[in-house]
Formats: structure tokens, C-alpha cells, sequence
């Protein structure tokens, strides 16, 4: 999660969003393995209402990068506003 705010601040501090499209690549791998794992993972008895909102917060990440990620298929820049105000 850290390392997708830097690569938004990155962005706002006008680097081409392409110098750093394989950082998140990267990212969206790791996003995808976590809630994969999470997806089949059995909470212990009285915390599953806290496995439940990470997992949540773990999709939304995961669908705020692959937000941002569909910039690279058609160069709109409103990915960036959609992916942003997903992972906020």
C-alpha cells in the first residue's frame, strides 16, 4: 500500500505515468496474492468481522491498481482520478 501512495506521488510530481507502470505491475502481483490468500484463509473464531474489513480494504486496492492499470490500454487520464478515489 505504501508503495503504491509513492507511485501516485510520483505521478503528481509529473513523471510520465509509463516510467513507472512495471512498479505497478508489481504492486497489482503482490495486491492479488494477498487477497487471494486471504480469500482462503479461516479467520479464528472473534475476528472474523476484522478479517472481513481487510479483505475489503485489500479489494479495493487491488481494484484501485488495476484502475490505474487501464490507462496503459486506452491513455485516459480519469484512471488516475477513479483509481485514487478507490484507494482513498
Amino acid at each position: 500500500m505504501n508503495r503504491f501512495r509513492e507511485n501516485l506521488i510520483l505521478i503528481r510530481e509529473g513523471k510520465d505515468p509509463r516510467e513507472i507502470r512495471d512498479e505497478f505491475v508489481k504492486v497489482e502481483g503482490i495486491l492479488s496474492d494477498v487477497y487471494g490468500a486471504m480469500m482462503n484463509e479461516e479467520p479464528y473464531h472473534g475476528l472474523e468481522h476484522i478479517h472481513l474489513k481487510v479483505l475489503e480494504a485489500s479489494g479495493l486496492y487491488l481494484e484501485s491498481v488495476r484502475e490505474f492499470m487501464k490507462f496503459y490500454e486506452d491513455n485516459d487520464n480519469d484512471h488516475f482520478i477513479y483509481a485514487g478515489l478507490k484507494a482513498n
